[in-house]
């Protein structure tokens, strides 16, 4: 728990602990210590903060996820796509917040907004299979702001015995990619910053 609080707090890593005293005072055992905390350049990428990719985020993170798709069916494909990220966010301990959710937009809140694509490909070799190609496009932006923190696309393939089988299965691989990432990132950047 000490060592959340001065990542969240602190921005840093404990390098060395010393106990100054220690007593038991009225049923409580009491310590003072001094901690000499390491805070890391901010100008390096998140790998300077370890581990933290893989911690879940802090409490109360919350994301909101609006993925367009760009064919004519759109709905369809923003929809699944969105989901498809948006579980990989929840797996990692996010809370996930809709457009419309009065508990949307405090300062802290994570918009991630994004683009999904679907393109057939055409092999003889296929048979009677069909091969679908997803590409989903994603950004950060930062709390309160239309700054972009975090840019990233990813793209998977996949078959199926008919177009909206494999198109489907191609949003869920790309979707699952993106949305590791994507919960890897936001969970150091949120360490770091708040």
């Amino acid at each position: 728990v000490v060592r959340q609080k001065i990542m969240a707090d602190g921005r840093g890593h404990i390098r060395r602990t010393e106990i100054l005293w220690e007593k038991t005072e009225s049923g409580f055992h009491k310590i003072r210590i001094r901690a000499f905390v390491v805070r890391p350049n901010p100008l390096e990428d998140s790998s300077a903060l370890g581990s933290l990719t893989n911690a879940p985020p802090p409490e109360s993170s919350k994301v909101r996820v609006v993925i367009n798709g760009s064919e004519p069916q759109a709905n369809a494909l923003s929809l699944h796509a969105t989901s498809a990220v948006e579980s990989r966010l929840v797996a990692r301990g996010f809370q996930i917040t809709k457009a419309d959710s009065e508990t949307f937009g405090s300062k802290s809140d994570l918009q991630v907004r994004g683009q999904v694509r679907t393109a057939e490909i055409k092999d003889p070799r296929l048979g009677g299979f069909i091969s679908y190609r997803a590409t989903i496009t994603l950004e950060v932006l930062e709390p309160g702001t239309e700054n972009i923190l975090w840019k990233h696309s990813e793209e998977a393939a996949a078959l199926g015995v008919d177009a909206d089988s494999a198109s489907s299965s191609a949003i869920e691989n790309a979707g699952a990619l993106i949305g590791t990432a994507a919960a890897d990132n936001l969970t150091a950047y949120l360490w770091r910053h708040f």
